[in-house]
């Protein structure tokens, strides 16, 4: 104690130099709870393409509380920033019990929205994705709120929580520039809840128009379902020994029924939010009904030896569905979603078997049944990956479904026309049946033709594919390869500047030393993702050269403007970190740039070999730069 006290005395600005560093800490400490608790921003104008600004991307979040509107800006909240779209159970995965088939809770999600009256003229939202409850608020830069709308009623615990299932339009004030977007959300029913699927702002006009094409698509679904229905109801009565009849008139008439729950108009028409419960799981019992009356139908269409207890298995598992989803609370009917999915996944199978078999056997009529099917299983398989999609949320099985009816049925009403007007008019009926025969033989060619659409299009998938590199999602070395030599082909017959940038991660070898061949793969995609998302044009081209090499192709740009873009590219590499298990990593890069009529080349690979000398040079001179190839020799 004496040493200390003599240090003291002798050193009269020790107290001083305490009080100065100890508010530098935490001055420092406040500055970074600011930026962590920074709301990310959209900039309208900059952000706005084809009539739209895509809102995907960062968002803050703050879970377990509806943050006051007066204090979102505050420091008092220290708000997380998020990438959406995704599932409120994927952002909160180590704060969630992960038994909980749903999460249950409460949230905010907080975006700022720059120059929003700059790009449009009455701008809105279209709220179609949003999972569970929510109320939208808009609270612009003088901390001034409107309310904008509501899906029901927000809640604490879900004891009082209103899902209100309807398309929303959420029209955002046309008198404000700057804001901030505050969207108040409940969470207790949904495994998929939160902001999922794709948030745009457009015109009110365009997202009516959206919503009118939704309503008109399935105005015409349950259309096409009832003119089934009707129309073999009328035949079978007149023919009631054709039971496939009757089969596809239930068929017709369950696919109605799932259309009409199904539909979030459904629920406008019936304004009860207590009623919730009951047509939810309506509308799961339907997920499954339709799939067995089809098998009944297949089956009968193509009977074989044991048809009859396929049939009776199926109406059991229907009914076995049923009980226990009228028993079960809502949160665990979702948990088995998944099993559902299963048995639509099996019956399906063994429909196509059914339908197989009829073809081997060349039953009448199973062939076309066969090629009808193809669209309805296509569509099945989508809507069981949408169902599992944050971003992904287009569900067609339906539409399919009464593709499939609406063709069937004009195949039951040939083959009910055919066999009265046989009967009738057998001498004076030869010019009608050579008719019908025609229109069998144009929808086999119709059907033909679509099969053959479909195997162009995977054919031009599986090509895509072939040109993209599997790790970074840019182009690869063989379609760089391709379109370099096309460019420049194209700009010496156009005479235009044509520039090629060379870029070279830093320091790369060291990362995967250190870290890992893992982190090296991460790091890659980082930098992938960062120039796909750096404004580079539509028309620039970015592909992984070899290891962590990356080539960029500006077609039509002049050496200043490529060193301008590439300077960009270079100062934003390093602002952000790459966090994981491992400590932040900040990535730079060297560029080297080469232009065709600077460098007066003549090939597009020796054009290359002059951006990689560059590239060269920027290394030597220390990396984390931007160099430019002298004018060739």
């Amino acid at each position: 104690m004496s040493v200390s006290a003599s240090k003291k005395r002798k050193d009269p600005f020790a107290f001083p130099m305490l009080v100065v560093f100890s508010f530098l800490f935490f001055s420092s400490i406040l500055s970074f709870n600011v930026q962590a608790s920074a709301t990310p921003k959209v900039n309208v104008p900059e952000q706005y393409k084809n009539g739209e600004v895509n809102l995907n991307g960062e968002w803050g979040f703050y879970w377990g509380e509806w943050l006051p509107l007066e204090k979102i800006h505050s420091d008092e909240y220290q708000i997380q920033t998020i990438a959406r779209p995704d599932y409120l159970k994927n952002l909160l995965s180590d704060n969630v019990n992960s038994s909980s088939p749903v999460v249950q809770g409460y949230g905010t999600y907080l975006l700022e929205i720059e120059g929003l009256n700059k790009a449009f003229r009455r701008p809105a939202v279209h709220m179609r994705s949003v999972a569970d409850a929510w109320q939208a608020w808009w609270v612009d830069t003088d901390g001034n709120s409107r309310y904008l709308g509501e899906s029901g009623k927000i809640s604490r615990d879900g004891s009082d929580q209103e899902i209100r299932y309807r398309t929303t339009i959420l029209d955002l004030p046309y008198d404000s520039s700057n804001g901030t977007l505050v969207v108040y959300l409940s969470s207790h029913t949904f495994d998929r809840a939160g902001l999922i699927g794709n948030l745009r702002i457009v015109e009110h006009e365009q997202a009516s128009r959206s919503i009118l094409i939704d309503v008109a698509s399935r105005l015409l679904l349950i259309g096409v379902s009832m003119f089934v229905v009707i129309q073999n109801l009328i035949f079978y009565r007149q023919r009631p020994k054709e039971k496939s009849l009757l089969l596809l008139t239930i068929f017709a008439f369950v696919v109605l029924m799932r259309g009409l729950v199904s539909s979030d108009y459904f629920y406008v028409l019936v304004g009860q939010p207590n009623l919730f419960s009951i047509i939810f799981k309506l509308e799961y019992i339907l997920i499954i009904w339709p799939a067995v009356a089809g098998a009944h139908f297949f089956a009968n269409f193509s009977p074989f030896d044991r048809a009859k207890l396929y049939v009776q298995i199926n109406y059991a598992i229907l009914l076995v569905s049923a009980v226990s989803i009228c028993l079960l609370p809502i949160q665990q009917i979702i948990s088995f979603l998944v099993i559902y999915q299963t048995i639509l996944v099996i019956i399906a199978l063994s429909t196509s078997i059914i339908v197989c078999r009829g073809v081997i056997k060349k039953m009448p009529g199973s062939r076309a049944l066969m090629f009808s099917l193809t669209p309805l299983v296509l569509g099945m398989a989508n809507d069981i990956y949408a169902s599992h999609s944050s971003e992904y949320n287009l569900f067609v099985a339906e539409y399919a479904l009464s593709i499939f009816l609406f063709i069937q049925s004009q195949m039951q009403a040939s083959r009910y026309v055919s066999a009265l007007d046989t009967a009738e008019h057998l001498s004076n009926n030869l010019r009608k049946e050579v008719e019908l025969k025609t229109q069998e033989l144009s929808s086999r060619n119709s059907l033909l033709e679509e099969k053959a659409i479909d195997l162009e299009q995977q054919r031009n998938k599986i090509k895509k594919l072939s040109q993209i590199d599997h790790l970074t999602g840019l182009f690869n070395r063989q379609t760089i390869d391709e379109n370099s030599s096309e460019l420049f082909k194209k700009a010496v017959a156009t005479q235009s500047p044509l520039s090629f940038v060379m870029m070279d991660i830093d320091n790369f070898k060291s990362i995967n030393d250190e870290h890992g061949h893992g982190v090296g793969d991460m790091c890659l995609k980082y930098v992938a993702n960062y120039l796909t998302n750096s404004n580079l044009r539509k028309h620039d081209i970015i592909a992984r050269y070899g290891g962590e090499e990356i080539l960029i192709l500006l077609a039509n740009t002049s050496l200043a403007d490529a060193q301008i873009m590439t300077q960009r590219l270079c100062e934003g590499l390093s602002q952000e970190s790459i966090k994981g298990e491992h400590a932040p990593i900040i990535l730079t890069a060297s560029f080297g740039i080469a232009e065709r009529k600077v460098s007066g080349i003549e090939s597009a690979e020796e054009l290359i070999n002059e951006a990689d000398k560059a590239l060269y040079i920027a290394k030597k001179n220390g990396k984390n730069r931007v160099e430019v190839a002298s004018e060739h020799s």
